[in-house]
C-alpha cells in the first residue's frame, strides 16, 4: 500500500510541474507577443509585469498544491486506492 501511495503522489508532483512549466512558456509568450503590439514603454513594463506576476500567483497555488499533497498524502490515496480497488 505504501508503493502505491508514493507512486501516485510523485504521479502528481510530476502533473504540477509539468503543467506549471507549460504555463510559464505559454505565459512567457503571451507576454513577448502582446508587449509586442505597443511602442509605448510603460504599457510594455505594465504588460510584462502583469503577466509574470500572474504567472507567480500560479506557481504559488501550485506549490500549495504540493503541500498538501505532502501533508496528507496518506489520507488522500489511501481512500482513493480504496475506492479504485472496489470498482
Amino acid at each position: 500500500m505504501e508503493n502505491k501511495i508514493k507512486k501516485k503522489y510523485l504521479q502528481d508532483c510530476m502533473v504540477v510541474f509539468v503543467f506549471t512549466a507549460i504555463l510559464w512558456i505559454l505565459q512567457l509568450y503571451m507576454i513577448s507577443t502582446v508587449a509586442g503590439t505597443t511602442q509605448d514603454h510603460l504599457a510594455k513594463t505594465v504588460i510584462i509585469l502583469a503577466g509574470i506576476i500572474a504567472a507567480a500567483f500560479v506557481t504559488a497555488s501550485s506549490a500549495a498544491v504540493l503541500v498538501h499533497l505532502k501533508k496528507n498524502q496518506t489520507k488522500i490515496y489511501t481512500e482513493e486506492i480504496m475506492s479504485c480497488e472496489q470498482n
